[in-house]
């Protein structure tokens, strides 16, 4: 008995040394930059007044790094990695703004507290949501203003490393002085990060509040809160343009200083950018533009129906609007029995809330050839020529003139939606069987004379389905890449690459 009463006293004494050791490793990981870690009065008077600090904590390895950003900096995003001798980590999004700068401070859950933080405006408000948090924070505006409230949550962290407690839903309000809600938003359009406009009806002092939608919250469920009257874009028009093109972009949204953006595109391929504006030094939000390699030209209304419909001739890329709400717009094109025509939409990926839906009629077809949204061929509702983008709500169709004749392209709204910034660009083209590749992981630390794997998956564009031999011609010295083959039929494959026991340089 003697035995086992002092075998469980050691057993106690381990585990009250090992929850000791954890506090320390929480305490030194943790706290703010202007607490001592080596003062514990100063180190325990701040987990006191951090009530939601959980003792069991959701992420087993925390780091707190130093970064210094030149003066000159130009403002945007910017991917923060972290380097060990294990490899080098996933990219994570680390932002550089223009604005000043403030952090959340605890406890801030009342929102009708004396004491809740005072942010300037314009600022941008550094925070994070702990479990069934809500943060506060007060700010003065005067009547007549028009405050944008521009959250970046699911942006900063769009993929979290599990499963449990999930996403971040970020929702925010405002309050009035006598605690009354006076707005409110859970999203922007297609994207879960809200972005909240108001008109300031009297001049006096608000609360604005942010808070995980079901109260859910973690250490990385983070956040940086734009406010202020600040220049925000809420569409353009059109989405793109040929290279090397005068372009007039217009411009519609909320404090902007100009409504219009003029210019010539390079001659140098076609890609995506991004246009902004800046106002007392803030630069707005970024709306992609495309620029293409084909004949480019605008819609003509009315449109509404075949008998409407403006003659096109392929290949050439249509910019237009569904608009306004339940409109459709058709277009007629002259094919050839045998020919294969490649019709693609080009708008919830150049940030448009379009979505689309485009129909082929005509002489031959049983039937009209219909698509909504293009999903992969397995049925998993991954389009990688969409990148990351979890709702790809963009059309293509691929399909066989049976007969000659006159054919229709109808393009809608799928929910008969419609409106001002529903734009959208129309791809119609022969086809043009072609891939795409993407690496997974997109970069991965390999010791010497290790071998690391890698997946290469390809996007089939317009009916390409012959196998992809891939090779490496210009590897660093004394690296070998597997041979690799992407089967006819297959969109993936793996492949290896081994480094050498000795690296020079």
């Amino acid at each position: 008995m003697a035995m086992i009463e002092e075998k469980e006293g050691k057993e106690r004494d381990k585990l009250a040394a090992r929850i000791k050791q954890i506090e320390k490793q929480i305490a030194l990981a943790d706290v703010p930059p202007d607490v001592d870690p080596y003062d514990k009065k100063a180190i325990g008077k701040y987990f006191k007044l951090d009530v939601k600090e959980q003792f069991n904590p959701q992420l087993s390895d925390r780091l707190r790094a130093r970064v210094k950003i030149a003066a000159n900096a130009p403002p945007g995003e910017r991917e923060l990695r972290v380097y060990t001798p294990a490899g080098l980590s996933n990219p994570i999004y680390f932002q550089v703004g223009s604005l000043e700068e403030t952090l959340e401070r605890e406890p801030n859950d009342d929102h009708m507290s004396p004491d809740l933080k005072a942010v300037p405006v314009p600022s941008v408000i550094n925070g994070q949501v702990r479990p069934g948090d809500i943060d506060h924070f007060r700010f003065q505006a005067n009547k007549g203003d028009s405050i944008v409230v521009d959250v970046a949550a699911r942006r900063i962290i769009p993929y979290l490393a599990d499963a449990v407690p999930g996403w971040f839903q970020a929702v925010v309000a405002l309050y009035d002085e006598d605690g009354n809600e006076v707005a409110y938003q859970d999203d922007y359009k297609f994207n879960p990060d809200p972005a909240l406009f108001f008109d300031v009806p009297e001049t006096g002092s608000y609360t604005l509040s942010i808070r995980d939608s079901i109260y859910r919250g973690r250490e990385d469920f983070i956040y940086r809160i734009a406010i202020g009257e600040l220049p925000f874009i809420t569409g353009i028009f059109p989405l793109g343009a040929r290279e090397g093109a005068e372009v007039d972009i217009a411009l519609s949204g909320r404090n902007l200083p100009q409504t219009r953006l003029t210019g010539k595109l390079p001659k140098n391929g076609y890609e995506t950018r991004h246009v902004s504006v800046r106002k007392k030094g803030y630069r707005s939000n970024q709306m992609p533009f495309a620029i293409g390699d084909v004949r480019e030209v605008f819609e003509v209304e009315p449109n509404g129906t075949p008998a409407e419909a403006r003659a096109v001739k392929h290949p050439l890329i249509i910019n237009g609007r569904v608009q306004p709400v339940g409109d459709r717009d058709v277009y007629a094109i002259q094919g050839r029995k045998g020919e294969t025509v490649s019709i693609e939409v080009i708008a919830r990926r150049l940030n448009s809330p379009l979505d689309s839906v485009i129909t082929l009629s005509g002489p031959g077809l049983d039937k009209p050839a219909r698509n909504d949204d293009h999903v992969n061929k397995d049925k998993t509702h991954l389009y990688l020529g969409a990148g990351l983008v979890t709702h790809h709500a963009d059309s293509y169709l691929l399909h066989e003139f049976p007969a000659n004749g006159t054919y229709f392209v109808e393009i809608a709204d799928a929910q008969g939606k419609g409106g001002h910034d529903y734009g959208y660009r129309l791809r119609i083209s022969e086809s043009n069987p072609d891939f795409e590749l993407r690496m997974e992981p997109s970069g991965m630390h390999i010791a010497p004379g290790a071998t690391a794997a890698f997946t290469v998956r390809a996007t089939r564009k317009d009916g390409f389905d012959k196998r992809i031999v891939l090779s490496a011609s210009e590897l660093p010295s004394g690296f070998v890449m597997s041979e690799t083959v992407i089967p006819t039929g297959s969109d993936s494959a793996r492949f290896t690459i081994t480094a050498p026991k000795q690296i020079e340089g």
